[in-house]
């Protein structure tokens, strides 16, 4: 077998591999997707499986029909954006002096960068 054919057998392999993850990663959302088009029904008679059954927008007429839920939506954009942003300029600022060699205290900025990675807020318990 010449390492072309192996190369290839290999390839093949691996974009099957990458297919089927793929396929069961998104099998759930689809599901969800599916349930939430279809009539209430359909739903509990158990019709539905990838492909909606009986057609209906009734779940999101309900849901965007609720001034909270916008207001809800709108907040969590903001906050996803503000939060990119925000990570963004602070990663930025620390990694263009940090990639200097020459910067005095290098060493130990590194340092608490690096601890704080270690240490997230999830291991501290709040007994406040």
């Amino acid at each position: 077998m010449s390492e072309n054919t192996a190369n290839r057998i290999f390839n093949t392999v691996n974009v099957i591999l990458i297919i089927i993850t793929m396929v069961l990663c998104l099998a759930p959302f689809i599901h969800i997707i599916a349930i939430s088009l279809s009539s209430n029904r359909a739903i509990g008679s158990g019709e539905v499986s990838f492909f909606p059954k009986e057609l209906s927008f009734e779940a999101y007429s309900k849901v965007f029909a609720d001034g909270s839920m916008i207001r809800s939506l709108i907040y969590t954009i903001w906050l996803t954006v503000l939060s990119t942003v925000l990570s963004m300029a602070m990663t930025i600022a620390a990694a263009y002096p940090l990639a200097k060699s020459n910067l005095k205290g290098r060493k130990w900025f590194m340092l608490v960068i690096v601890v704080t990675m270690f240490f997230s807020g999830a291991l501290f318990p709040s007994t406040f």
